[in-house]
């Protein structure tokens, strides 16, 4: 597989990548050696060369997986900052507990593997679940906060590689000693004469040259005075020969029986911490180099290069690595167009693996700690000063509050404490978002069911018994005291007394707790105030809720009723605002005697009109036409019941609308000379009274005024069903 990997690479230009590669390859030793000198560091800098082979390990196994996997053809990967920081914090707390004691290199070592370990299968498992984009739902100013964090705890470790001191309040006169004060002053000239050059020239050989400066140039200066290599590594420019070379065992049985597994367990929740930093900024690596390349990356896919180069590092005693963003782009910026630029890169750090970590002996401290603060700086910068400039205010507090939590407190108090204040802060923001999406009384948002011109003037002046609300989004403690509230104002203010509350929750994603007790609330008040309850469009899970906490009963509520949609809810409403004027205990008025009324005739133009009519009566289930019949003749409905069905996505009939005694059917259609759009069938027996196209066009030629007062009719019924109309479907929207 790798040959068939790297024979398709080599058809790009080969000189060009082998170059990047190597450039690339000085900076990612570089930077491994900085990332092994910030984890051993203190106590554990006796060990550095444990520390050495770790993070070259990792630079080789995990470079060489993600050059040959990654969707970035240039792509560089190993060690990185982020996921350093933690592990230097791990480390140090290990190191603390066992200080000196046999157990503490292969504890801390055991660590580094687990860690790689784990968070390798932790990354596949995102892959084969499909979930590496929640990761995503962390949200930005804890992104931002965290990697200021970091930023601050690689300074730190700047400090403790160059002068062997922690950057602390009781260290602060020991760090201005003369002797450690120049360490660190000389890594910090380093650190920023290098952030000012990358600011206006920013070229891919920038670091490597300041790299070989810096090596260079402390060698001449050492020269220069005199002293010599022994002279240096006492004075702390350079690390100690005899920790380095020392070859440090960490396989067979008697360090496996050293591990304190005690200590190991109380790092757990910053391994998983580091995971969790491990994918996000995997991912966020990834979506920076498609936005710099331009082509698409399979986030998925990094994720599952990722773990696995994780585990065989892991496996390989590597520390933790992932794709590199900086890295990455410096290795297409000095020429790189495939895959060969990383398999070079990592073989380079591979040669130097083989090789021994004798070569640190001759790193100047400065160099690694000067390229620790650089790093730890561009964060700061980043976070700090950048950030100010696009982010509102209350995130950028967030970003520094989270970086003094864990300047002053530790890395998981930080992160932690700005997870809690992002949750509050989204939940403060999202309570000011409207739970209502639309509110309206009955008379402006009549139901579907179409009823006699008597029974609509009717529903027109009591319809504001009915309110409508149609609700959005999700339900909790931030929104449903303030809706509680809002619907007793409506109630308190409303000149009409409202009888019925409807509430519509297909816009509805959930709710909680809190908002349940609210309705249970509003139950009881309806109950005091003689008022009933109506909910529409009611999800099984939230019906389930309002049933357990007592808000709904299952069968025979005389408070809150439930149907599957708006529509029928403001139908049950209109029927009982109908039966309480005692309209349905009427008999039906035949057509002869709503004529004069509809159309403002005389008894003489009443009879001259129904002349044009003719008689139809139909039986119960009766299908008066069906969709694509001929659309010639409008149906008066003097008695009984129609229902206009249409065909849904899934082949289940959908009520357009049911018309009832008064009303009439089919006259879209009619005036569009079009074919029938939808069914109609009779729901009970029904008599209705047919106009045909014949006789209206005999009308029009001998009884114009008939024709032209039917046509007005007809203009006012398509205006009221187009209003009712529109009011639907803002409700939808």
């Amino acid at each position: 597989m790798i040959s068939k990997y790297f024979n398709r690479s080599v058809q790009s230009p080969v000189f060009p990548n082998i170059l990047a590669g190597l450039i690339s390859g000085l900076v990612c030793v570089t930077y491994s050696l900085s990332f092994a000198a910030l984890i051993f560091s203190g106590s554990l800098s006796t060990h550095l060369s444990a520390g050495i082979y770790s993070a070259l390990i990792s630079a080789t196994i995990v470079g060489i997986a993600v050059a040959l996997k990654s969707s970035f053809t240039c792509a560089i990967a190993g060690p990185d900052s982020n996921t350093s920081a933690i592990l230097a914090l791990m480390a140090s707390a290990i190191a603390s507990q066992l200080s000196n004691a046999p157990s503490l290199l292969p504890t801390v070592w055991t660590m580094l593997v687990i860690s790689s370990i784990v968070s390798g299968i932790f990354l596949i498992g995102l892959n084969y679940l499909q979930l590496g984009q929640f990761v995503r739902f962390i949200p930005y100013p804890v992104i931002g906060g965290f990697l200021a964090g970091a930023g601050w705890l690689i300074i730190r470790g700047g400090f403790v590689v160059t002068t062997g001191i922690a950057l602390e309040f009781e260290n602060f006169s020991a760090l201005f000693h003369l002797s450690h004060l120049l360490h660190w002053l000389s890594a910090a000239g380093f650190a920023l004469l290098l952030k000012l050059v990358l600011s206006r020239y920013n070229h891919y050989l920038v670091v490597p040259a300041f790299l070989l400066a810096g090596f260079v140039l402390t060698y001449l200066v050492l020269g220069s005075m005199g002293i010599s290599l022994e002279q240096a590594r006492a004075e702390d420019w350079l690390f100690s020969a005899s920790s380095i070379n020392q070859q440090e065992s960490f396989t067979g049985l008697p360090s496996v029986l050293q591990i304190d597994w005690r200590v190991l367990w109380k790092e757990i929740p910053s391994l998983l911490a580091m995971m969790c930093v491990l994918a996000l900024s995997t991912l966020l690596n990834a979506t920076g180099l498609e936005l710099i390349s331009q082509q698409d990356i399979d986030i998925n896919r990094e994720l599952k290069t990722c773990g696995v180069a994780n585990l065989a590092a892991g496996i390989g005693g590597g520390m933790v690595g992932f794709l590199s963003f900086n890295r990455s782009v410096l290795n297409r910026s000095a020429g790189a167009t495939g895959r060969l630029s990383g398999i070079v890169a990592s073989l380079f750090c591979a040669a130097f693996l083989f090789l021994g970590t004798e070569v640190i002996a001759f790193v100047p401290k400065p160099l690694l700690g000067g390229l620790l603060f650089y790093i730890g700086l561009n964060s700061l910068i980043e976070w700090l000063y950048n950030a100010r400039k696009r982010l509102p205010t209350i995130e950028y507090t967030l970003i520094i509050l989270i970086l003094v939590i864990i300047a002053g407190s530790g890395f998981l108090q930080g992160v932690g404490a700005g997870l809690v204040i992002a949750c509050l802060i989204f939940a403060v923001n999202y309570s000011r978002t409207p739970l209502i999406h639309s509110e309206m009384f009955g008379n402006n948002r009549p139901s579907n069911f179409e009823r006699s011109f008597q029974q609509q003037r009717i529903l027109r002046q009591q319809g504001q018994q009915i309110y409508i609300l149609c609700l959005r989004g999700y339900i909790f403690f931030g929104t449903s005291n303030t809706f509680l509230n809002h619907v007793r104002d409506v109630l308190a203010r409303a000149k009409t007394p409202i009888r019925y509350l409807v509430f519509d929750f297909h816009l509805i994603n959930g709710l909680d707790s809190s908002a349940v007790s609210s309705f249970v609330k509003l139950r009881r008040f309806a109950q005091q105030q003689d008022l009933h309850l109506v909910f529409t469009h009611l999800p099984p899970e939230l019906e389930r809720q309002f049933i357990q906490n007592d808000c709904l009963k299952v069968e025979d509520d005389p408070i809150c009723r439930r149907f599957p949609d708006l529509d029928r809810g403001i139908e049950w409403c209109e029927e009982q605002i109908l039966k309480a004027i005692q309209l349905r205990r009427r008999r039906f008025l035949p057509l002869t005697l709503q004529i004069p009324e509809l159309l403002m005739l005389s008894k003489e133009e009443t009879r001259q009109f129904m002349s044009y009519l003719e008689p139809l009566q139909i039986p119960e289930n009766h299908i008066l036409f069906t969709p694509g019949a001929a659309a010639d003749t409008l149906y008066f409905l003097e008695n009984g019941q129609m229902s206009l069905l249409s065909q849904s996505t899934s082949g289940e009939p959908k009520r357009v609308r049911t018309l009832s005694s008064g009303t009439v059917l089919g006259e879209v259609e009619f005036y569009q000379d079009s074919v029938r759009l939808v069914s109609a069938i009779a729901d009970k027996g029904s008599s209705l009274y047919c106009l045909s196209k014949q006789n209206l066009q005999a009308m029009q030629k001998n009884h114009p005024q008939l024709a032209a007062a039917f046509h007005q009719f007809i203009a006012h019924l398509l205006a009221e069903r187009l209003f009712s109309s529109t009011h639907s479907n803002v409700e939808q929207q």
